[in-house]
């Protein structure tokens, strides 16, 4: 049975470090994983179309000539090529277009494709688990009736936030910059602009899953990391099922995973916890259907 894990959310929520976490974890458990990240998929979309313009700064070319670029690219294939020397896919001038190229009807239809390309892909192969960092996820995959068609339960869905104060400080941390408060405000203004110029996108916009609960819940955020794994884990998402009890709360409903307020090692800690939960709970699922 392929698993699938889904990682979505805005711009800067630690979504590739929570997918690496998850895919590291699924591995070392032995088994056959495939991950994609749509979001270097994106960018290497747009490094490939700033390299044929010739641009250098960070201020966007006319719609219609990027569009047309953006085309081309597709349609060359390079995207798709792992060895390609693509240089620094996070450099300030691919962040400042990835939103705008990303929300082209040429890259849309593409990105749609990626999606069900990478999924298919872990089928035909007979993985063991599917683990996906992208925007809209399972709105795309369900577009593409790729569970449907397939007969696919999704595994887990985390939607990740990062406050955006605290996520430009982890940026100026990366870049080896001072947290002054000029960069800070900058940094934010930057972030604040991506993550609207996602969220209103016409298709396929970055938005909380309607259900979503809320982890690691509030009250048991703390510097000891028993208690996020244990209490948060259990109260969030009632893993009473291994033991009979009512399940309160369903694991592909998506969860509202905060990063802010957590080290890495409790991100970490937190998300594997979470990723053997939802196995434990799907095993459930299946030993009652």
């Amino acid at each position: 049975m392929l698993r699938t894990f889904l990682v979505d959310g805005p711009a800067t929520t630690s979504k590739s470090t929570l997918t690496g976490d998850i895919v590291t974890h699924l591995q070392e458990q032995g088994m056959d994983v495939v991950p994609g990240d749509a979001g270097s998929h994106y960018r290497k979309v747009t490094e490939l179309a700033r390299r044929a313009m010739g641009a250098t700064g960070l201020a966007l070319p006319p719609a219609e000539a990027l569009s047309d670029t953006v085309y081309k690219v597709l349609a060359g294939g390079v995207a798709y090529e792992p060895d390609y020397p693509w240089g620094d896919l996070e450099s300030a001038g691919i962040t400042a277009w990835v939103s705008t190229v990303a929300d082209l009807p040429h890259m849309k239809a593409d990105a749609s494709g990626w999606y069900r390309k990478t999924a298919d892909g872990a089928l035909q192969r007979g993985a063991d688990a599917l683990v996906i960092n992208g925007r809209a996820p399972r709105a795309v995959l369900q577009a593409e009736r790729w569970f449907t068609d397939n007969d696919q339960p999704l595994t887990m869905e985390l939607f990740a936030e990062c406050a955006l104060d605290v996520a430009a400080q982890r940026v100026l941390t990366k870049k080896g910059l001072p947290h002054t408060p000029e960069n800070i405000i900058a940094q934010i203004a930057r972030l604040d602009k991506r993550r609207t110029d996602d969220a209103q996108h016409k298709q396929f916009p970055c938005l909380p899953p309607e259900r979503a609960i809320e982890f690691p819940m509030r009250s048991v955020v703390s510097p000891d990391l028993g208690r996020v794994a244990n209490s948060a884990i259990v109260a969030s998402h009632g893993l009473s099922a291994e033991w009979g009890q009512p399940v309160p709360i369903v694991f592909d409903t998506g969860t509202m995973f905060d990063t802010g307020p957590l080290s890495p090692e409790a991100m970490k800690l937190a998300a594997t916890t979470l990723v053997d939960a939802s196995i434990a709970y799907s095993d459930v699922l299946a030993r009652v259907m």
